[in-house]
């Protein structure tokens, strides 16, 4: 069939050359390409930015987000041993140690072990009834030992005769040649010192924690209000009474001297005074002198092993 283009209005035969050119050019098989091989269509490109304005920053996908990291455990230095010494049963300890909480410990007397945290520990000790004794700080090393020495008793020392009797707070005191000694709590306690055939002393003496102290009293000699002496002299004075009846019994005849009855009666009066004059002294030496009221002048002076107090007197 032949198609003549002269006949087509003007319009459409501009058309229909259009379309032979088109077909004539392009292969037939450029026609039967599939979708998946056409190039993909053209993004458009995005808008500039305006002058002066820095570009909107590409999308981009969010970075992934890093866990924190988990924290260090602390580092837990080894505990140490405390060992706290005291000197009686009835001291209480409280032990402060870093990072721990106070604790109450009772003390017996001697070596009181316990595990504490290392570090400067604070020990504060008193005894049951509430009296203050010492605060100390102590070092105790990772796994090592520490030592604390704690002294709630002080030291006394009384240096007199051996026959004296000594007191202390109302207790009797055991001595040993001359020396009576005794442990009391820091304080001031009452001392007294009798001796037979001298005035008694009392008076108070300070004691100090981890101290000794040595007090040598300087008793005063008592006559008894004269006792003493009268029933020295009815002693004595009998005595030569007997001697002198012997005397003239065996140097003169039976009458001589007034015979018997002076003989006797020498005897009798030198005997009774012999034997009035011994139970005189008997129950003179036997009553307790007055004491006095002294007051101690203690010096202390720091010498190894404790402190040492000397004694002064004033009436």
């Amino acid at each position: 069939m032949r198609v003549s283009f002269s006949s087509l209005p003007p319009f459409r035969l501009a058309l229909s050359t259009a379309v032979a050119t088109a077909l004539a050019v392009t292969p037939m098989g450029a026609w039967a390409q599939a979708p998946a091989d056409r190039p993909p269509p053209a993004t458009p490109a995005a808008e500039a930015a305006p002058a002066g304005e820095a570009a909107p920053p590409a999308d981009r996908p969010p970075a992934a987000e890093t866990p924190p990291a988990a924290p260090a455990p602390p580092v837990v230095a080894a505990p140490g041993k405390l060992i706290i010494q005291a000197d009686a049963d009835d001291l209480v300890a409280e032990v402060r140690a870093p990072g721990s909480e106070p604790r109450m410990i009772g003390l017996k007397k001697g070596d009181n072990s316990v595990e504490v945290a290392s570090g400067s520990v604070q020990v504060s000790v008193q005894t049951k009834g509430g009296k203050k004794v010492s605060d100390s700080t102590v070092d105790v090393a990772p796994g090592g030992e520490a030592k604390l020495a704690v002294r709630s008793r002080g030291t006394v020392v009384i240096q007199v005769p051996a026959d004296a009797d000594v007191t202390v707070g109302g207790k009797d005191v055991e001595g040993q040649e001359g020396k009576f000694t005794v442990e009391l709590e820091p304080g001031a306690h009452s001392l007294v010192v009798q001796r037979p055939g001298h005035f008694g002393q009392k008076g108070d003496v300070t004691v100090i924690a981890g101290k000794t102290a040595t007090v040598a009293p300087q008793l005063e000699s008592y006559d008894y209000g004269g006792k003493k002496t009268y029933a020295y002299a009815a002693i004595l004075g009998g005595g030569a009474l007997v001697v002198a009846a012997i005397a003239l019994d065996a140097l003169g005849s039976y009458d001589e001297f007034g015979g018997d009855v002076t003989r006797w009666s020498l005897l009798g009066l030198g005997a009774a005074g012999f034997v009035g004059g011994t139970i005189m002294l008997k129950h003179t030496l036997d009553e307790a002198a007055p004491i006095k009221d002294v007051r101690y002048d203690v010096k202390i002076a720091r010498l190894q092993g404790g402190a040492v107090a000397s004694l002064g007197l004033r009436f």
